[in-house]
């Protein structure tokens, strides 16, 4: 009975309408200019028609994941693209991207498509990703990926990639404009350290404070 329950729930997943985006959870970045300006420019380049590539770039725990995200939910994202497309590229402590394996099945899951054997996924998948304006988001590329052997084709109908990186020297072949993500200011981060902290009392208690603005000052 339960297998007979999965093959059903399978079927209305299949016949279910596909939506442009899977909305994440996105911290309101709108405050911290920092942040605010990426993704600005991030979005100007969408409307770049020869601008395919775009890298958001820069050290560990800067950001990036973030200003990410706040793309992915963004309402010009929605309008402009047939489906957006997330992948997280690599493990949280691995030095390496994923396998092209796991990468295809994350895409097909996505597309609600069955592959079947992984040997000729990437052409059912670039089969199908060419007939729509699709938004590609590559978070956390370690190194240089070969994009066709994940099934993304070569595109002429305004489909865009936008990757991040900590390492823009190993990805810089990927992609057609770089996007550096600066340290915040020293007040951003104070007002992110409060958001995050959220404990009036403690914020209100000078020797904590203190404390805190030296974090915020030598970590930014």
């Amino acid at each position: 009975m339960l297998e007979k329950i999965k093959k059903l729930v399978q079927k209305i997943y299949e016949m279910m309408p596909e939506r442009v985006v899977k909305k994440s959870g996105a911290p309101d970045i709108s405050r911290f200019r920092t942040l605010q300006k990426p993704l600005e420019e991030t979005l100007v380049l969408l409307e770049h028609d020869k601008i395919k590539r775009i890298c958001i770039h820069g050290t560990v725990g800067i950001g990036k994941t973030t200003i990410l995200c706040n793309l992915n939910n963004h309402e010009q994202v929605a309008k402009k693209f047939d489906i957006v497309i997330w992948l997280k590229v690599s493990k949280e402590e691995s030095k390496e991207n994923l396998s092209r394996e796991d990468l295809l099945k994350d895409i097909a899951e996505r597309l609600k498509l069955n592959i079947g054997d992984t040997s000729n996924a990437h052409e059912k998948i670039s089969m199908v990703l060419e007939r729509k304006r699709y938004l590609l988001l590559l978070d956390d590329v370690k190194h240089y990926l070969d994009l066709s052997e994940i099934g993304i084709p070569e595109s002429n109908n305004c489909s865009k990639i936008v990757l991040t990186t900590r390492l823009l020297n190993d990805c810089y072949k990927m992609v057609d404009r770089a996007i550096l993500v600066e340290r915040l200011s020293e007040v951003e981060a104070r007002w992110m350290f409060q958001d995050v902290l959220d404990e009036p009392k403690l914020i209100e208690d000078k020797k904590t404070m203190q404390v805190a603005m030296k974090l915020c000052k030598d970590c930014g």
